[in-house]
């Protein structure tokens, strides 16, 4: 099992929201690698149904798809959570056609070197708010050159976490703005210096520690006033914990609905893998964003460097890889973002290969 508590999915549910080849409208053939993004997707509002009433995400399901090289039985891919307890898996069909039978739980990873041939990646994912946030994100800072700036539009990130003394970045179209800000006059200092009427995303810094819910309320309240002013399109925590985000999250739900906790930034890697907050952060409908996701001595380990040798990939490229398979977006400064954005995509680690990278969390 991945330490993560993923599964190679051996279970099919009734409901739509569980079916790996759920899909949205206008999605592509094939299904996302990701259960973490589908999860984030199902949880976001869209305008209310003409029965009346608040609707939720309406998903299309569509007949499960088959890793390449699967012979049948009911292993369909990956997802971002366990199978229900005590499920054992059917096992594949025989070469010559005999029925499938019951198998251990230890068989249901026999297939589980399978190495997908073909990956849709999406490149953003559905926040809570229903827009689209870009999975790679490029932190901007006021050292960053002209050059690193527009050698990362080139390679096609879109998505640039600003501040009043960062450069400017050309506001084209799909454009994806995100800046920390801990009150209203940073947020709007940020907005004169960019001639922008309002991010996409602001990140608001979490308090080392948090006594109460007036003191959530006190954070949060110009998080939530940014938003009713159209000044900021959703709002998130940065440099948050478990319980920062619980707080928040719960709080926000109660008192700002309009201002929901979409986002939760943190740093984790392979070797602080921060599985907890990676469960919260589903649970609570906030999308992970991973900071500092690749370490040095994560790349000199023999797990990435047997993945990276099998891929045709470098070390960093593979941890990369295996933040996006996990669920997480990732944050990188924009001299790497731009090196890297065209190489995490349209490939993908076997169920066995990110466990073993998941083991150096251990």
């Amino acid at each position: 099992m991945a330490q993560d508590g993923s599964l190679p999915l051996a279970w099919v549910s009734s409901s739509p929201l569980m079916q790996p080849g759920f899909r949205r409208p206008g999605m592509g053939d094939m299904p996302s690698y990701s259960y973490a993004q589908q999860s984030h997707e199902a949880n976001a509002h869209q305008p209310p149904a003409a029965t009346g009433g608040a609707t939720y995400y309406q998903a299309t399901p569509h007949a499960p798809a088959r890793l390449p090289g699967a012979a049948g039985g009911d292993r369909v891919g990956t997802w971002g959570g366990p199978a229900p307890r005590g499920y054992v898996g059917k096992a594949a069909a025989s070469a010559n056609g005999g029925g499938a039978a019951a198998a251990t739980a230890q068989q249901m990873y026999d297939n589980s070197d399978i190495i997908p041939a073909e990956v849709d990646d999406e490149k953003d994912i559905m926040i809570s708010t229903g827009a689209r946030m870009p999975i790679l994100s490029t932190i901007v800072s006021a050292g960053t050159s002209e050059q690193a700036i527009q050698t990362a539009i080139k390679n096609g990130v879109v998505h640039f976490e600003i501040s009043a003394t960062t450069p400017a970045i050309p506001n084209s179209e799909g454009m994806f703005f995100t800046t920390v800000a801990a009150s209203a006059a940073e947020l709007t200092s940020v907005l004169d210096a960019h001639k922008l009427d309002a991010v996409d995303l602001m990140l608001v810094p979490a308090p080392s520690s948090v006594a109460d819910d007036a003191e959530v309320d006190a954070v949060w309240a110009f998080a939530a006033d940014a938003v009713k002013a159209s000044k900021a399109k959703a709002v998130g925590l940065t440099g948050c914990d478990a319980p920062a985000l619980t707080a928040f999250a719960r709080r926000a739900i109660a008192q700002t609905p309009h201002a929901k906790v979409a986002v939760a930034r943190f740093a984790t890697s392979p070797h602080k893998p921060m599985r907890m907050m990676m469960g919260l952060c589903n649970r609570m409908g906030a999308a992970p964003i991973a900071t500092n996701p690749v370490l040095v001595e994560e790349t000199s380990s023999d797990a990435v460097k047997k993945v990276a040798a099998r891929a045709g990939k470098d070390a960093s490229e593979v941890v990369l890889r295996w933040q996006l398979q996990r669920g997480a977006s990732i944050a990188m400064p924009a001299e790497d973002a731009g090196q890297l954005s065209v190489s995490v995509f349209r490939w993908a680690m076997s169920d066995n290969e990110k466990r073993t990278i998941d083991a150096l969390g251990k």
